[in-house]
């Protein structure tokens, strides 16, 4: 491919290297529709396919949030209810989503066959081009909003998975603070809407409305096409054109006025728990419009800026507010991926007569630091921040959708894609500028001297989830008050068709329209990330070969299998403290410039891991940095392991205090992992040690703690003494080269201690929980013992009722906003769901699960769909770094390739007669079966009999 070719309708525009990725980024441009296209050229096997939308919000009904939901719920060639779910069942796929940002929708994919790639595309772009929802509004209703009434006379809700989603959004502080920043900020552009849609305006959006926004923003004319990795560029251009061709330009007038500068303020309530108290709960919320999309330095530069101010507890000021005890912590962050970035601030847990002097305190220290940073510590962030950006491991999304995103937030805007891949430049002239006094002047500048801004308070209220309550049954009675006697028949028959729609089952001829790959498709031998195995002096040491780009990649393993209950809550405790606390030879500021300069990334966690026999709890620290600062990184790690000193009371009680406030956000946003830790927790050992290590367990823990830390300091130091031992180390590298001499290194660090006799891990009562928390949906969860061993069929029941029955009955006829069902090896199934409306009703769809099960086995289904994509989730991608930390999890949980390969090969010749008989393995005919509630204090109740407990 050159310049001036034309592909399938494309003209090649231009060519450019991207070294840094590297890749070479070639841009088209559809003649007939001007569409926009690149393709970042690059040797990756995993192929990515995104499309992009400009989506403007003119209110906050979330239309464009309920239109990436409904597009994917079938199309005019893939006529199924949900091929969404169909592919979640039956591909390859390594991603597979969707995005709702403030102003642009993105459908991105991705997979490393190149048979389901295309398959996937061609589903994807038939889905938002051609989608049902257009000629129906029963997806609108169901994924949106919708009238629930089922007889004449009769109760009336709203219910829609979107609805309910954004229910659990506004039920956090954090996010309700956010909105409210940004909605003050840009009170004159789109920004000041909420995509995501506010429920309270969500039942506003009429079918008329969302008709119209797919019709002005769903063109190929409004599109940014991204291809990223080693593809077939004629097939996959070939494949878009067959859907844009039709297509003839338009104007989107999809421009999006900049919001000239503002100086606003606010006050407002936001919901705390009815039994709560409210003294010293208010929240403080500011920002600053700082820049714009194409002010790549400026934006790389503010991440610096906020890292030096704001990133650890000691840094100037985040311990301002902290020292002076005007704040219990405090947040500084930014948004950069829109036309006008912002920075922003959140401070949690003030006085009422603290308020203003946290503001005053803030300006003056602000002030301050803008005559002078320590230029140390911003090179150290700069080290920090360059090391991440060129190890390219986000841990989490696949590159090529991370690049997708990346390339829109300039492109979107007419700006350059290749703005944010261009980077080495910016670093080198960041440092050049540190002496300058830039960062200074850019501090001055943001929060000094802008008169781009706002500040918000918000004051807690215990009585506000009641009163929210209460005004919406009184605008549903409203509006059921205005129905004429036809109009009451007309709800009630919408909410049939949608009910006899969502029980419709698809025809064979609808499923066999869908593009699915065949088992024989599959190779039977798997590739399992496995390390080398040595053993030294009582150390076993793995090593783990792979291209790292010069970086080393480094995990300590320190086995915990004889810590009891709250010992294994300590060590959590320790690992959030190390690192964070002053040492013998630095004080807490120092040890995080040093920190930052040596190593790309530390960090201490704990897991339970699962072994033959029962289970064994680890604290690890994990730690990269460039080769080259190997040896002074290891005396680093030495220094935090064996001499942090935790007798700083005060700085120890900041972080308990911080981690337990995140925890409670935590569990307000993601309970549903919460759930099914506490209901596991009666069940397996595992299942305990995670509680007493991350889940309610250790939330008690901390609550305790906070009135009598002084008194447990000591032990915290005793305990961390034990742990650091070498007779409990596993030692991991992941390097292009094999270093045993560094390895012995880091195994030097330990001391040879002893340990006690193995210790078993209390298991919770078994009994049903309900933990009340200030929100208006729940998460909810129910566990039981299998009655059969694990293998590897229990992965395919699990994807059969997830995508299958659950979905079905929890997420689409039930409103939430997601469901799984998963099999622990340990021998425990675990049934979840998230952000739901009525927790009771989904508690007897979990308790149906085996009869489900039976059903699909006796329907004449073939299992085979499932089959395909269980293997793709039996092999995630990988980083370097992700391959070595699970080949040697691994190899701690007795994970070898053998077993790998066994367990593969049952879930590749799964049959119907084996689903089958694992039906019989999740029945709960004692009714043993343990569950945890989290939600309001009626949707606890709702579930009998629950012992009940309330958050906080």
């Amino acid at each position: 491919m050159k310049i001036n070719d034309r592909l399938h309708g494309f003209a090649v525009t231009g060519c450019q290297a991207l070294p840094e990725l590297p890749a070479t980024m070639w841009r088209l441009r559809h003649e007939k529709t001007g569409a926009d296209l690149i393709w970042l050229e690059r040797a990756d096997e995993n192929k990515t396919f995104a499309i992009a939308f400009k989506t403007i919000p003119e209110n906050d009904t979330g239309i464009f949030h309920i239109l990436e939901h409904s597009v994917l719920c079938g199309s005019r060639k893939y006529p199924v209810k949900e091929p969404f779910v169909d592919l979640l069942k039956s591909s390859l796929a390594t991603f597979l989503n969707a995005f709702t940002f403030p102003d642009k929708t993105m459908y991105p994919l991705s997979s490393r066959n190149s048979q389901d790639f295309l398959n996937l595309m061609d589903v994807y772009l038939d889905a938002v081009f051609h989608p049902l929802s257009k000629e129906s509004p029963l997806a609108f209703r169901q994924e949106g909003w919708h009238y629930e009434l089922a007889e004449k006379g009769g109760p009336v809700t709203i219910n829609g998975v979107v609805y309910n989603e954004m229910k659990g959004v506004y039920s956090s502080p954090d996010s309700v603070a956010m909105t409210e920043v940004t909605r003050l900020l840009f009170p004159d552009n789109t920004y000041g809407f909420d995509s995501g849609g506010d429920p309270s305006h969500i039942p506003e959006l009429t079918y008329e409305m969302y008709l119209a926004g797919h019709n002005r923003f769903y063109h190929p004319s409004n599109s940014r096409i991204i291809l990223d990795g080693d593809l077939d560029i004629d097939a996959a251009l070939r494949k878009i054109d067959e859907f844009i061709g039709a297509y003839d330009a338009i104007d989107p007038q999809a421009d999006i006025p900049m919001q000239k500068p503002v100086c606003r303020e606010k006050t407002m309530e936001y919901e705390i728990g009815a039994q709560e108290s409210t003294e010293g709960r208010n929240l403080c919320a500011g920002g600053w419009v700082y820049g714009s999309f194409d002010e790549a330095e400026k934006n790389l530069a503010m991440s610096v800026l906020l890292r030096v101010l704001a990133g650890s507890n000691t840094a100037p000021l985040k311990a301002a507010l902290l020292n002076a005890g005007l704040c219990g912590d405090f947040d500084l962050g930014m948004e950069n991926g829109i036309q006008q970035n912002f920075a922003y601030l959140l401070m949690k847990d003030v006085k009422t007569e603290n308020v203003s002097a946290a503001w005053d305190l803030l300006n003056s220290t602000l002030e301050k630091l803008a005559g002078g940073l320590d230029h140390g510590s911003i090179r150290s962030a700069l080290n920090r921040i360059e090391y991440l950006t060129r190890e390219k491991d986000s841990g989490g999304l696949p590159l090529g959708i991370e690049n997708a995103i990346t390339a829109t937030n300039s492109w979107l805007y007419g700006g350059d894609p290749a703005l944010y891949f261009s980077y080495s430049e910016l670093f080198g002239a960041l440092r050049s500028k540190i002496d300058e006094g830039y960062f200074e002047a850019l501090l001055r500048q943001v929060f000094l001297d802008n008169s781009h801004r706002c500040r918000i308070l918000l004051t807690p209220s215990a009585t506000l989830g009641e009163e929210r309550s209460k005004a919406e049954a009184e605008r549903l009675a409203a509006v059921r008050s205005g129905w004429t006697s036809q109009e009451e028949d007309r709800i009630m028959a919408e909410f049939a068709a949608l009910r006899a729609a969502q029980e419709k089952e698809d025809t064979a001829e609808e499923l066999a329209t869908l593009p699915v790959l065949s088992l024989s498709d599959l190779p039977e031998k798997g590739r399992f990330p496995c390390a080398a195995v040595s053993r030294e002096d009582g150390v076993t040491f793995l090593s783990t070969t792979v291209p790292s780009g010069g970086i080393t990649h480094a995990a300590l393993f320190f086995s915990l299998k004889d810590m009891k209950d709250n010992e294994l809550a300590a060590a959590a405790l320790l690992a959030r403290l190390l690192g964070k606390v002053k040492t013998e030879k630095y004080s807490a500021l120092e040890l995080q410039e040093r920190t930052e300069s040596l190593l790309g990334r530390f960090s201490v966690s704990t897991q339970a891991l699962p072994q033959k026999e029962g289970s064994c709890a680890y604290l690890t620290v994990s730690f990269s940095m460039l080769d080259g600062f190997r040896r002074d990184g290891a005396d680093l790690v030495d220094e935090i392991l064996n001499h942090s000193l935790l007798t700083d009371t005060e700085a120890v009680a900041t972080l308990v205090r911080q981690t337990r406030m995140e925890l409670e956000e935590m569990i307000m946003a993601r309970g549903n992992m919460f759930a099914a830790m506490r209901a596991g927790s009666a069940l397996s050992e595992r299942a305990a040690q995670a509680e007493f290590m991350s889940g309610i367990a250790y939330l008690r823990y901390l609550q305790q703690l906070e009135g009598n830390l002084e008194a447990a300091l000591p032990g915290l130091t005793a305990l961390l003494s034990r742990v650091i031992s070498r007779r409990r180390l596993t030692v991991s590298l992941t390097s292009s080269q094999p270093d045993g001499d560094y390895g012995r290194r880091l195994a030097a660090m330990a001391q040879v201690r002893p340990i006690g006799p193995d210790a078993r891990t209390t298991l919770s009562k078994r009994a049903s929980v309900g933990i009340v928390i200030p929100s208006r949906v729940a998460y909810n969860a129910r566990c039981g013992a299998l009655r059969a061993p694990y293998t590897g069929t229990a992965q395919v029941a699990g994807k059969i009722l997830t995508f299958d029955y659950l979905w079905n009955q929890v997420r689409v006829k039930g409103g939430a906003y997601g469901c799984s069902m998963g099999v622990r090896k340990d021998g425990f199934y675990s049934y979840t769901s998230f952000r739901e409306p009525s927790p009771s009703v989904s508690q007897a769809v979990f308790a149906a699960g085996g009869s489900a099960l039976r059903e699909f086995c006796r329907s004449g289904q073939k299992p085979d769909k499932y089959i395909i994509s269980t293997i793709g989730s039996l092999e995630p991608l990988t980083t370097p770094r992700t391959e070595g930390l699970i080949s040697a999890v691994n190899y701690l949980a007795g994970e070898t390739e053998e077993v790998q390969q066994a367990e593969r090969t049952q879930v590749l010749h799964t049959t119907v007669a084996d689903l089958l008989a694992f039906s019989e393995a999740i029945e709960d005919p004692e009714g043993q079966a343990v569950t945890c509630v989290i939600g309001s204090a009626e949707q606890v109740d709702a579930i009998a009999p629950v012992i009940r407990e309330n958050l906080r």
